[in-house]
């Protein structure tokens, strides 16, 4: 019966007050872990092959649950059938005096992360990707060097920010206000860069927002090209006051993050070098999570007890088959989409004991990227007269003006990777300046 408990076992037995009995069916306990003793003073553990429930109608779960001892709560029941007999079960038990307690008392085994500011979030891991990525991000607490920090969307580029924001001596002049540079138009842009024009009247005002300590331009990567030049010559004027004695304590120091790598943009003249150059200075990349290893269970269960604490109910626990599966799954979204993933899972499992068919994704270790979802572009009509080479240049402008410039969505209906797309493009001699 022992043997057949093995892998049976859901993980939060490991717990302190969570333990697994496994009795005979006459209610004799033939095996405990964690269950009596290190839960409560009061209960003292019967002996192996004592009786320690009273089935006087035999096995069953309904029996079972009639004799569970008053100061303890079953979990969970699994009948323990062999050869079409049943022989026993395994017990899920918790102390009622424990259960009592909060949540997650000091006693539950706390995961290896780091604060982020006071905010009570958190990056949690212990992977050396992450840990690298951290020995670096706490290395530039003390310099003021522009900073590009770029990884995959839902990596956690933001947080990153955050702690490197929350480290500065100075951070608490300006709260954490991260500029989104999709939605950025050009007045919006104009009216920041109004106090460091040359002819402005309006004085830089440290108090404003405009002039601080630390400015964040969140997705750089998508700020439209003709933007560009009005923001490298925000920060060169930046530059400029920064070396006169009487400004050099309002110094903003610049944070930018992307998940485009912004020497392919620059490449493909997307982006200019120029201002890669004034923003990357130094670049902290942040690893995706497929790189992280074990690190994808530490964070369902930190987003699995949040949500146990938020919502009050008993947090997930996860079986081998589906601990493997989450592993092997390659989560194109990151932290992001495996904190979507605890979540639909926590309101929608219909047992506490996570299984396989619980998943969000379409099978484990299937990744979730369908090319077929995406529109793909058809042949232009005026490509049929031209050469191979002229046709491939009216197709990839025509897709890139489909998809305004996107290139992740142009490879994809161009059906080549973004590699090729570059190559294509940098052959033809395309640029952004030629798309309508």
């Amino acid at each position: 019966m022992l043997e057949w408990a093995v892998g049976r076992i859901p993980r939060r037995v490991n717990e302190s007050d969570n333990g697994i009995t496994i009795i005979d069916r006459f209610g004799r306990l033939i095996f405990n872990h964690s269950s009596f003793g290190t839960l409560s003073d009061q209960v003292s553990p019967p002996a192996l092959g004592k009786p320690f429930l009273n089935l006087p109608d035999g096995i069953s779960e309904a029996s079972i649950i009639a004799a569970i001892p008053a100061n303890f709560i079953c979990t969970d029941i699994q009948l323990i059938e062999l050869d079409g007999t049943v022989n026993g079960a395994s017990l899920i038990l918790k102390d009622k005096a424990v259960a009592a307690r909060p949540a997650f008392s000091a006693k539950r085994s706390a995961l290896p992360s780091i604060a982020v500011g006071r905010a009570g979030l958190q990056i949690v891991g212990r992977s050396e990707a992450i840990l690298a990525a951290l020995d670096m991000a706490n290395s530039l607490l003390d310099t003021s060097a522009p900073t590009l920090i770029q990884g995959p969307t839902g990596v956690g580029k933001a947080l990153f920010a955050r702690l490197i924001h929350a480290g500065r001596t100075t951070s608490n002049i300006q709260p954490f206000a991260p500029i989104n540079c999709a939605s950025l138009t050009r007045e919006m842009l104009e009216a920041d860069l109004a106090p460091f024009d040359a002819g402005s009247d309006m004085p830089p005002d440290p108090t404003n927002g405009t002039l601080c300590n630390l400015l964040v331009f969140d997705e750089i990567g998508e700020l439209p090209f003709a933007l560009q030049p009005l923001l490298l010559r925000l920060l060169e004027n930046t530059a400029m006051l920064a070396s006169n004695d009487m400004q050099k304590q309002s110094s903003p120091r610049i944070l930018s993050l992307t998940n485009r790598r912004l020497t392919d943009e620059v490449a493909a003249g997307m982006f200019r070098a120029d201002l890669y150059y004034r923003l990357g200075v130094i670049v902290l990349e942040i690893p995706p999570l497929r790189d992280r290893g074990e690190d994808v269970l530490l964070i369902f269960e930190h987003y699995n007890r949040l949500l146990s604490l938020q919502s009050g109910l008993e947090p997930l626990t996860l079986g081998a088959d589906v601990e493997q599966a989450l592993m092997a799954y390659d989560w194109p979204g990151n932290v992001r989409e495996l904190r979507n993933a605890v979540l639909s899972i926590h309101f929608k499992a219909k047992s506490r004991d996570v299984s396989l068919s619980d998943l969000p994704f379409k099978r484990a270790g299937a990744a979730t990227d369908d090319r077929s979802a995406y529109f793909t572009m058809p042949i232009p009509k005026d490509t049929q007269s031209k050469s191979l080479k002229d046709a491939e240049l009216v197709m990839i402008e025509s897709a890139l003006r489909a998809h305004r410039g996107n290139l992740s969505k142009t490879a994809i209906a161009l059906g080549i990777s973004r590699p090729t797309l570059y190559r294509k493009m940098h052959s033809h001699g395309i640029c952004f300046s030629n798309i309508d």
